[in-house]
């Protein structure tokens, strides 16, 4: 049976210790709920998108256009006040993949790390001036049918290459190989918001 347990619900009891001290997340905690997010969004994400690749690459297209956002929009508010997840890349094709000025960097070193044929890391850990963490996990072209719509230009589908032209005019996600890295997840933490929000609910949850 699948389990159906809201994602709140499991961020919670994870939190739910730290909003008693409002202490700053440890690394362990950072790794371990980041992995835990970007694994069920990638098997979210990816079980939607081969359903319709199924259908061809022109219906996996539509899905990503017109659906993809939907669902991380969605995965997001199920996930605890002050985490939040988003897709990132250097040669994106939505404009709401482009990586931030901080995220570049991460981004950089991850390329540099590919094209010298290292072993790129299962996940990167960044913390801001603020104190906040951004847990990172590359994202690379295993499959040779992602290549039907991230390969070469000149070899894509006409119907393919007119109906990324009209949604994305300045489409970079082009001329990958396979293995070649994509971008990455990129799961935020504001620890402040999200210990204030665990805190608030058992404070609720005591009141008699």
């Amino acid at each position: 049976m699948k389990n159906s347990c809201p994602l709140a619900m499991i961020f919670a009891a994870l939190f739910v210790t730290l909003s008693l001290s409002a202490d700053p997340l440890s690394l362990e905690e950072v790794v371990s709920i980041g992995k835990k997010t970007t694994d069920d969004f990638h098997h979210r994400l990816g079980t939607s998108l081969h359903e319709h690749k199924k259908e061809g690459a022109v219906a996996a297209a539509h899905f990503c256009i017109d659906s993809a956002g939907a669902v991380t929009e969605a995965f997001n508010k199920e996930l605890a006040s002050g985490i939040a997840l988003r897709r990132i890349s250097l040669k994106n094709r939505n404009p709401a993949d482009a990586a931030g000025e901080d995220e570049v960097a991460i981004l950089e070193a991850l390329e540099l790390l590919s094209k010298a044929n290292a072993y790129l890391p299962e996940h990167i850990v960044q913390i801001n001036a603020a104190g906040d963490y951004k847990y990172y996990r590359p994202i690379t072209l295993s499959k040779r049918d992602c290549l039907a719509c991230h390969g070469s230009a000149e070899g894509m589908n006409a119907e393919l290459r007119t109906l990324f032209g009209e949604h994305y005019p300045d489409d970079k996600a082009l001329d990958y190989n396979r293995g070649d890295l994509r971008g990455a997840f990129v799961v935020e933490f504001r620890h402040e918001s999200a210990s204030q929000e665990i805190g608030n609910q058992t404070q609720t949850k005591d009141r008699p």
